[in-house]
């Protein structure tokens, strides 16, 4: 079935409720009488829309998936080491302005559901991709797996710094930034 416009419009506004609310508090903690009353429509709308509340709940995934992935592209025509470090920055940016959904994701839960674990894979396979692309290296199956160490050290560095607050963010990006794999290091200079 085609939505119409209007449809589309309303699904969106939905999703956007949807991000606030499970930025704000983790999901467990959130039933679909809230959800419906702060988006200002009936649970029955709500289930017109998406089938449950998981489904409203894989759904705002995917869309934050989709706004992180916008915002973390590599800029064209800029040196790798400056492309990478807008890309991380804008990466804990998006973390932090969705804090509590980070955290949620990142801790279980819901997360570890199979569809929002494959939509958290496919956010990993196209960074992978885009750092290979930026830095015009081979893929070999050794460096695939060392940027996959290093995407885990750059997700679980931000859930620990969102949780504690122990060094600045300079300094978390600095980490994350010097982390990089060995077998990129010749692109970063």
């Amino acid at each position: 079935m085609t939505r119409t416009a209007a449809q589309e419009s309303r699904r969106a506004q939905l999703l956007a409720v949807g991000k606030h609310i499970f930025s704000s508090r983790p999901y467990d903690a959130v039933s679909t009488e809230e959800i419906a009353a702060e988006a200002g429509i009936s649970i029955g709308l709500l289930y017109h829309y998406f089938a449950n509340k998981k489904g409203f709940y894989v759904a705002t995934i995917r869309m934050a998936a989709d706004e992180l992935l916008r915002a973390a592209q590599f800029p064209a025509g800029v040196p790798l080491t400056s492309a990478a470090t807008t890309v991380l920055g804008n990466f804990v940016d998006f973390v932090e302005a969705n804090a509590a959904l980070y955290q949620a994701l990142m801790r279980g839960g819901v997360g570890a559901d199979h569809e929002v674990h494959a939509i958290l894979e496919e956010v990993r396979v196209t960074f992978m991709t885009r750092l290979l692309d930026a830095a015009q290296v081979d893929a070999t199956p050794a460096l695939r797996l060392e940027i996959y160490g290093w995407l885990g050290l750059v997700e679980f560095s931000a859930l620990r710094w969102l949780t504690h607050r122990e060094v600045s963010r300079e300094a978390l990006l600095e980490r994350m930034y010097t982390a990089v794999p060995a077998g990129l290091l010749g692109a970063w200079t």
